[in-house]
């Protein structure tokens, strides 16, 4: 196009960009397949970028390794008895992908209480040592007769059982 005439005013062939972009759809199936597929994104994400990052595609073989070594860490993780290592693993898994598997298989451990002992097996103490990390912790404390007691901060945590022992039983986080 060009100026010409006695008013310069733009000469040529002109038509709308609506038009020509109607058009250009009919002639070439690529380019309207492409608009779509622009328009569409621009509805879900609200903008649109030319650049786009190279994504790995997957192979059926990659596909199945992925599935193979998927199922294999859910058997082993089901596998786990020790509570803490179930935790352990599930806090792993859910900061790198932000999944619990806990939930996903529905284990929970808010409502467990534990012995001393108990928790001692699981870290690879005794149930004395539990004791003191529990005392240090200000979860619990001993009597004047030495009998453990919750702190007023320990009860929360904890289950007393009035047996001729009178144990405690606490919730696993209260190691974590």
């Amino acid at each position: 196009m060009g100026k010409g005439g006695n008013d310069k005013s733009l000469t040529g062939t002109w038509i709308h960009k609506k038009l020509i972009t109607a058009f250009s759809r009919r002639l070439d199936p690529y380019f309207a397949v492409w608009c779509d597929e622009v328009i569409e994104e621009i509805l879900k994400t609200g903008s649109y970028s030319l650049q786009k990052t190279e994504t790995e595609k997957l192979t059926p073989q990659k596909s199945l390794e992925i599935l193979q070594t998927g199922n294999a860490l859910l058997s082993e993780f089901k596998k786990l008895e020790n509570p803490l290592e179930k935790i352990q693993l599930d806090n792993f898994h859910k900061n790198e992908t932000g999944e619990s598997n806990l939930d996903k298989f529905g284990i929970h451990f808010q409502n467990s209480y534990f012995l001393p002992t108990e928790l001692g097996k699981f870290l690879g103490m005794s149930g004395a040592e539990i004791n003191l990390i529990l005392e240090k912790k200000g979860f619990q404390f001993r009597d004047e007769n030495g009998i453990w007691r919750p702190t007023s901060s320990g009860k929360e945590f904890c289950l007393e059982i009035g047996n001729a022992y009178n144990q405690l039983k606490w919730k696993i986080e209260t190691i974590l």
